[in-house]
């Protein structure tokens, strides 16, 4: 018998498990499907129906078909038998504010650190508190992007941020990452960020080469900084209530093929940012390389910032000890 996995359904199924032979799993995430990270979750979902023979599937809804993160987050908190994909700093705010810190400027030199970071016993400890909310992290391997920053004049160092109205997304942690460094953040939605540097309104906007290049923004503005102030990782994650109703041998393979596909999806990552770089350059961008070091230094005030008050007393000490620095 085939159950999908709506909420009534699966609580029927969870409560007499035969009829759950054949399980479909609602799947949600931002990125539309032509792009590696939507192409990625069609792996998983090949991966997940081929080694489960077909008892386990996946239905995809890419574009945030099922809400906002937010709203995807709420309906998991409140039972519904979905998963999510996003990054840690949405999963921080149900009650595991140490979370968030994963994204904090320039914390991860490369991604060999932010693997290994994830991979630690304090992240382990991050993963347990959440489920204890009501939200199991599927996989941990997914990496969404290093962030950028384009600019309608050059700029080499922090100093040279003074002034300038840079787009950032409305969270705290990248308003303040850029409020450290002498900007002053314009929160504003994607879509009026084109006419926005035509018109002046700001001078730069900061996302993954990827978004940019989509966006037509280096039409306008022509300096790109490859400075990698965030290297995301994002979770899957799914409700409570469909992880408890799995088998021990479904968990194990919806972890399995979702770490599979996310390797997968970073290989084809990395190759679209190589053509995406090639091809900003082709059009005109100058690019400069950020030294990691000087901005990590211009950025200091950042983590004893009071927006950020509730995170754990000498979390940033932890993190770095973590990454097996000195």
């Amino acid at each position: 018998m085939k159950t999908t996995v709506s909420a009534l359904m699966f609580a029927a199924c969870w409560a007499f498990p035969v009829c759950a032979q054949e399980t479909t799993i609602s799947v949600g995430f931002g990125p539309v499907l032509d792009t590696p990270y939507g192409q990625g979750h069609v792996e998983w979902q090949r991966l997940l129906s081929e080694k489960s023979g077909g008892d386990l599937k996946i239905e995809l809804f890419p574009s945030d078909q099922l809400g906002s993160g937010k709203q995807v987050i709420d309906q998991m908190l409140l039972g519904e038998p979905v998963c999510y994909s996003t990054d840690a700093s949405f999963f921080a705010e149900v009650g595991v504010p140490d979370m968030s810190i994963v994204q904090a400027p320039f914390l991860f030199r490369d991604w060999d650190e932010a693997e290994r970071l994830f991979a630690s016993d304090w992240w382990a400890g991050q993963e347990e508190a959440l489920a204890q909310k009501g939200l199991k992290v599927v996989a941990h391997n997914w990496r969404y992007g290093a962030r950028q920053t384009l600019t309608t004049r050059k700029v080499e160092h922090p100093a040279d941020f003074a002034g300038m109205k840079i787009r950032a997304p409305q969270s705290t942690i990248y308003l303040k990452t850029f409020e450290h460094l002498g900007a002053s953040p314009t929160p504003m939605a994607l879509g009026e960020v084109y006419t926005s540097l035509q018109q002046g309104v700001i001078d730069g906007l900061e996302n993954p080469v990827s978004v940019i290049w989509g966006g037509k923004y280096h039409e306008t503005a022509k300096h790109l900084l490859i400075d990698n102030h965030m290297l995301t990782v994002n979770l899957i994650a799914c409700s409570g209530t469909l992880w408890d109703g799995l088998s021990a041998e479904q968990q194990a393979l919806l972890q399995q093929t979702a770490a599979e596909a996310g390797v997968y999806q970073n290989s084809l990552l990395a190759k679209e940012d190589e053509r995406i770089l090639g091809e900003l350059q082709n059009a005109g961008v100058t690019v400069t390389q950020a030294d990691h070091e000087e901005f990590s230094e211009a950025v200091e005030g950042f983590y004893d910032d009071p927006a950020f008050r509730q995170w754990t007393p000498g979390l940033r000490d932890t993190v770095i000890q973590q990454l097996g620095r000195e």
